[in-house]
Parts: structure tokens; sequence; C-alpha cells
């Protein structure tokens, strides 16, 4: 009996990455081309203990039938295929999954044994192991290139776009306790996106700024969210969860090494709130280009739009090459919600805005004028 075991990090989550290898479907996707792989079995194959699974594939220019049939299955855990019918004597392949720092560790046992004796055995030594080897060296890869790791990621933490004109009628503490949920909201938002996409390093880029214009006259204290706040945050998250990103503030001159991690250059600099409202003062009479004040209170034409909504966010990961499943939920005017995600068709509207979400999540606040204008390409 010979064996193999090769383990692999996937910088995903744990229920992702075992939904795409209990997928029969995906085999083809991973298996070398040589091996001319194709699934006989009628799909969708619903995978429990039982499942038997016909496949046909070429080994050393030969077409063969291989027959197999799931020993073993314990969702997000683990399961065991072996052959019933094939090319080797016996074939058991245990694939195991755990969630681990940094993403999910995938573990894979495969014992083995030819026919024929000893002339089996030297048919092994001389081809049938380098032949497996090379399998799952190109399965590796395969696996990489659909789940790269990403060494930086270079995201807002908060926002200046356009907010409600009715931050006109709240007085001033009022405002300030406005811009705090939202500097808070915005914040929590950048920790879940990153918990999404796991990169070695996490870069605050909105850092410290002001808001000019006609959005100073709504409300001045929107941007004043400290770059250094995020980090805090991100590095609660990462103790929390037991995740490996490690979140850095830079400025200008800050540089950071991606290889050793090393941070040098001009240190961040911490402006005091007086000098970022000194600063926003003197630009609030600077025109504000967004058209966005139009609106809609037909509910039905939003459902429309949040599938268009689906299609932009799709596309862009397509774009990227950046195929990710998750779950998306929109609240507008934390009223009327929505979610949506890439593995079912269509959205859902929601009854309120839900408490309890199914993650991996990432989650928006918009008010209603706001989305209506994006969707209508109206705003950005």
């Amino acid at each position: 009996m010979y064996r193999i075991e090769r383990s692999q990090l996937v910088p995903r989550p744990l229920v992702e990455v075992f939904r795409f290898f209990e997928d029969a479907g995906n085999l083809e996707a991973i298996t070398p081309p040589y091996l001319r792989f194709k699934i006989l079995t009628p799909r969708p194959i619903s995978m429990s203990a039982g499942t038997r699974i016909d496949y046909e594939l070429s080994l050393f220019g030969i077409r063969f039938r291989w027959r197999t049939r799931i020993e073993a299955f314990e969702p997000n855990v683990r399961f065991v295929d072996v052959q019933e019918r094939g090319p080797y004597r016996d074939w058991r392949h245990l694939h195991e999954f755990e969630e681990v720092p940094g993403g999910t560790r995938m573990r894979d046992v495969v014992e083995y044994e030819l026919p024929f004796g000893p002339l089996g055995s030297a048919v092994h030594a001389l081809f049938v192991r380098r032949s497996v080897e090379r399998i799952f060296e190109h399965r590796r890869r395969c696996i990489a290139e659909r789940y790269p790791k990403i060494d930086l990621a270079l995201m807002p933490h908060s926002a200046s776009g356009p907010y409600p004109a009715s931050f006109r009628n709240l007085d001033n503490a009022e405002k300030i306790g406005e811009a705090k949920r939202l500097q808070r909201q915005y914040i929590a938002h950048f920790a879940r996106m990153t918990e999404v996409i796991k990169p070695h390093f996490v870069v605050p880029t909105a850092a410290e700024y002001a808001v000019v214009g006609r959005m100073y006259e709504k409300n001045p204290y929107i941007g004043l969210a400290p770059a250094r706040e995020a980090v805090a945050v991100i590095e609660q998250a990462m103790t929390a969860s037991g995740g490996t990103t490690r979140p850095v503030q830079l400025d200008c001159g800050t540089i950071l090494d991606i290889d050793s991690g090393a941070v040098s250059g001009l240190p961040a600099r911490h402006l005091p709130d007086s000098a970022l409202m000194e600063f926003a003062s003197a630009l609030k009479d600077v025109p504000y280009p967004y058209d966005w004040e139009a609106s809609c209170t037909d509910t039905a034409e939003f459902d429309a739009l949040m599938d268009k909504a689906r299609q932009n966010v799709w596309n862009v990961q397509s774009r990227l090459k950046w195929k990710r499943d998750y779950n998306i939920y929109l609240s507008i005017d934390e009223k009327l919600g929505y979610a949506f995600n890439f593995s079912s068709e269509g959205c859902t509207r929601l009854d309120g805005y839900p408490v309890e979400k199914a993650g991996p999540f990432l989650e928006c606040f918009l008010s209603r004028q706001l989305l209506y204008s994006i969707l209508t390409r109206k705003s950005h």
C-alpha cells in the first residue's frame, strides 16, 4: 500500500472552501488537462455517504472508467472517497478541512495499491507515483490561483460622500453624535471587509480628511475619522478571531516593506480635530459636483435596481479575477433592506434590517436618495 499526503492553506473561510470541494463538478477545474477528465454522472450531484460518481479519464494513453463511492461525509470537516471500479487495486482518498488563523487548512491523504504484484511495484516506481504527485501539484497550483493570498489591501475606512440633507435639522451636539455613529459604522465595515479578503497587511487609506462644499453645511464633523481608530478596531478584531492580518497606519512619506513588515520613513501624523475643522471651514465654499438629489419612492423599482446592483458587484469581482461568494446586506434609510449573494439568483427584500446576519458578509447603510443616484449612475 502506497501513501501520499499533502497539506495546503487556503486563505478563505472553511465553509466556502468545503463548499467548493464537495461539488464534484469542480474536479474538472483542478485536474490536469492531459488526463481528459470527464464526469459521467448527471449533475448536480448531491454529496453524502454512499453517493457514487462515475468518471472517465486517460492514464498513460489508456482511457479508463472510474467509479467513486463516498465512504464518509461530514460537512465542513471531511469526506472520504474510495474507488469501486478503476485502474487501481485499492484507492482511498481522505479530504480534511480545518479552520485555522488565516483561512482553512486542507489536508489530503491518499492510500492506494496497484494490481499485478511485483510488476505493479515496478510500474509504480517508474511512472505511477510521479504521475500521482504531478496531479496533486497541478491541483495545488489551481487552488492557489483560485484563492490567491492578498499581500496588501488599501481600503477606505470611512466615507466623504453625500449624506442626507436632514443633517441640517440637527443641533451641534446631535451632528457630532451622528458623525461618530457613522464613523463607527464605517470602521466596523472596514473590519468586516478585512475578515472577508484576509490580506497580510491592511492600510486604512482615507486617513484624516475633512468634508467640503455643501456637505460642510449639512454636517462638518462627518469626515473626522482618524485612521488610528480603524487600526485599533482591526487589531481588536484580529485578536478576537485569531486572524493574522496586520493593520498598518501609513502617511505621506511612510514606507512599508511588504516582505519584512518593517515600517520606516516619516511617522504617521495625528492631526487634532480643531485643525481639520479649520481646514474644512476654509474650503466650505468649494462646489460639490455630485448630482444626487434624485430619489425614488417606488419599492418595486428598487427591487429591479437590486438585481442591477448584484450584477455590478459581480462584474467588478470578475474583472479583478476575485470571484468570491459572500452575503451583502443593504439598509436603505435603515428601513428598507435587501440581501443577495452570488450563489443564488436574485435578491431578497428584508422585512426590516436583520440583527443576525449569515457570514461572511458585508453591509452598507445608505440613504434612499444616494443609493438611487448611484444605481442610476447620477453619482459615484
